[in-house]
């Protein structure tokens, strides 16, 4: 590969034969889905190659996958940095994390810049309208949708994918409430075979969320299986369940005695654990309003902490009993590392919280790296829950046990257990409270909510859909309206194609108590 002639300031770096081939392996990993096996790759780069662009590069490939947006963003930033060439690739990247972290400032300044080397993007891109694609996508997701529809219609002209802009045109007048009009177009991206399966699929969702708004239960029923027939995942549960294991034979009451603990006791950091499309999204950007809060998201900041542990710390033992070799340093670096990565440069920000999915299955990891952290156990009623989940495109984002009824209950199940026995080994700080509950008396549970983060009440966290902040995952339009409890109870709409989940679930579903 020959060496390029570097833009100012930027190192001049020929990748060795190490690095290329690791790099492609990378990127074979995430063509064929295998996220955890790029992710490992990409981090091998950066600790062997620091000031080269390729780890990053492919971590932020990664968060595009997973909907890790804010961590994708400083992966792209870090990569656009260290590149040789200001490549197309880590542009349409980082435009695309910074637009759905909400981060419109880096996003404009983005666009601004591609637009200007727009012919030079579009040869090296082989894609001449991926500067409007972007701003149209920029547009939507900022709710400028006449805008977006303006950029969609010219870039048509110019000859854009039809499935990108048949996604984008859709969701636009969706919002602009011409159902009718999307309704056409979302079918025929959902219909249409040669389309990528990705976008086939969200169309089907945004279908069964279109249908579910105008009371067309069973017709938003079959548009949101139509949706998980074009993904066609599987999902394996024993995995999930080896997981579970390897922390109830690790986290044993003697290796926590013995383990080292970081100096700082990590009070500062509020962990919201729940299930996707249980409520988080409502409850951080209710606690982002607060001026002392930093709102991580879903940032992956744990997971890549659990990923690398047994490497950082060089030990023979496998998770979690590698945190026998680990010192009270490496404690202090651990944590910082975690910090460093979920927090702005703004000292105003004294508190940060991390929502991230799967945090029922790192509580182990919490304890030793975060010992004094806030800790919020958000409930919903599990079929209300579940029922969000497989209508919704979560299996778009790589959840795969949405896709079947009977793999949702086992995750619930599997959830609910671990949280159980967490909570009875842990010594970790709880509050316990149900979606229900928030959304039935706002204001009391917030105010519960600021203490337990350690905060001083402010009267701006009972504004929450004020915010400017944009939301990255599927919930951004719900947090932008008052708080409204229609979402309750909206299982009884389905209970007929429940029927199986209902079974699977069997007295979970009775014994659950919402509290009110």
């Amino acid at each position: 590969m020959p060496t390029r002639k570097p833009s100012p300031g930027k190192p001049v770096l020929t990748p060795s034969p190490s690095v290329e081939r690791d790099r492609n392996l990378a990127l074979d990993h995430l063509n064929r889905g295998l996220m955890g096996m790029a992710s490992e790759v990409g981090e091998r780069l950066i600790d062997e190659h620091p000031r080269r662009f390729d780890g990053y590069f492919i971590l932020a490939r990664v968060a595009k996958e997973t909907s890790d947006f804010g961590m994708g963003l400083k992966h792209a930033q870090k990569a656009m940095e260290l590149s040789p060439t200001e490549e197309a690739e880590l542009y349409r990247l980082t435009i695309l994390h910074a637009t759905m972290s909400g981060n419109n400032t880096i996003a404009e300044a983005m666009l601004q810049q591609f637009d200007k080397r727009a012919d030079k993007m579009a040869t090296l891109s082989k894609n001449p309208w991926a500067p409007k694609e972007l701003r149209a996508r920029y547009y939507e997701r900022n709710s400028r949708f006449e805008e977006a529809l303006e950029v969609i219609a010219e870039a048509r002209r110019s000859g854009i994918n039809p499935a990108i802009a048949d996604t984008v045109e859709g969701r636009c007048l969706y919002g602009l409430k011409r159902f009718g009009d999307s309704v056409d177009v979302l079918t025929r991206l959902k219909d249409t075979a040669g389309y990528p399966t990705e976008e086939r699929a969200l169309g089907a969702f945004a279908l069964s969320k279109l249908y579910d708004k105008q009371g067309d239960y069973d017709i938003a029923w079959n548009a949101a299986q139509d949706g998980h027939a074009i993904m066609n995942v599987s999902y394996n549960p024993k995995e999930l369940d080896e997981l579970i294991k390897q922390d109830t034979e690790g986290f044993t009451a003697s290796n926590l005695a013995m383990w080292q603990r970081p100096t700082n006791s990590g009070s500062e950091a509020v962990f919201i654990c729940a299930l996707a499309r249980s409520g988080t999204s409502l409850m951080e950007q209710i606690l982002s309003m607060h001026p002392a809060v930093h709102p991580a998201g879903e940032s992956g900041g744990t997971l890549q902490l659990h990923r690398r542990l047994q490497t950082v710390l060089d030990s023979f033992h496998r998770y979690p009993t590698c945190f026998i070799d680990m010192t009270q340093p490496e404690a202090d670096q651990l944590q910082q590392t975690y910090f460093k990565t979920v927090r702005p440069d703004d000292p105003a920000k004294t508190h940060t919280t991390d929502k991230s999915l799967g945090l029922f299955h790192r509580l182990g990891l919490i304890t030793v790296l975060f010992p004094g952290s806030r800790m919020i156990d958000l409930r919903r009623h599990p079929l209300d829950n579940l029922l969000s989940c497989h209508m919704t495109q979560l299996v778009v984002a790589g959840h795969t046990y949405a896709s079947n009824l009977d793999h949702l209950a086992h995750y619930w199940k599997i959830q609910d257990r671990t949280l159980k026995w967490g909570k009875e080994t842990f010594e970790l700080d709880w509050l316990e409270l149900s979606y229900e509950q928030l959304t039935h008396d706002q204001e009391a549970w917030t105010r519960r909510m600021v203490e337990h983060a350690g905060l001083p009440w402010n009267d701006a966290c009972l504004q929450f859909h004020k915010s400017d902040r944009r939301v990255a995952t599927i919930s951004y339009d719900q947090v932008t309206q008052k708080m409204y409890t229609s979402s309750v109870e909206r299982w009884r709409n389905y209970e007929k194609q429940l029927a199986p989940l209902i079974k699977a679930l069997g007295k979970d579903v009775d014994n659950y108590d919402p509290g009110i």
